[in-house]
């Protein structure tokens, strides 16, 4: 699958069908297939990235989390914007990032219902906890929305 990354100059990451990175900086968790810079009339470099969604998803109904194996991990300081970029779909609307040493956290909805992306640096895991009763009945079809798009 072909994913579009577009890096606004606030810092929030989106998608949209001309991906633009207002940046020269592209993390390495971003596997890129194409790039082109262009510069505007004030100047302003913009870099197009065309980049391959290359992550797994698998349900571990045991600990009620999904589990995410990323082709290439996120460092630390791309965790955010790695994030935006992974939830960036219709369905979901992305809430509050937190960042401690080693861990990161996401908050996102999806159909209404709160869920935790959260990343642990050390161990190098990736995973989406439910927030609460309604979200775990909803983890399955998060599974099955992320994995097809």
């Amino acid at each position: 699958m072909l994913m579009y990354a577009y890096m606004d100059v606030g810092g929030r990451a989106t998608q949209e069908p001309k991906p633009r990175i207002n940046t020269t900086h592209v993390p390495p968790c971003i596997n890129t297939l194409q790039t082109a810079a262009e510069t505007n009339n004030r100047g302003q470099q913009t870099l197009y990235i065309e980049s391959k969604k290359v992550t797994t998803l698998s349900l571990d109904r045991d600990h009620q989390v999904i589990i995410i194996n990323p082709d290439i991990m996120p460092e630390a300081d791309e965790f955010d914007f790695w994030g935006h970029i992974f939830l960036h779909q219709d369905e979901i609307s992305i809430g509050e990032f937190s960042q401690g040493a080693d861990r990161h956290m996401l908050r996102f909805h999806y159909r209404n219902c709160p869920f935790e992306l959260h990343f642990e640096y050390y161990g190098d895991n990736l995973w989406i906890a439910a927030s609460g009763a309604q979200s775990e009945l909803l983890l399955e079809n998060l599974t099955d929305y992320l994995s097809a798009s």
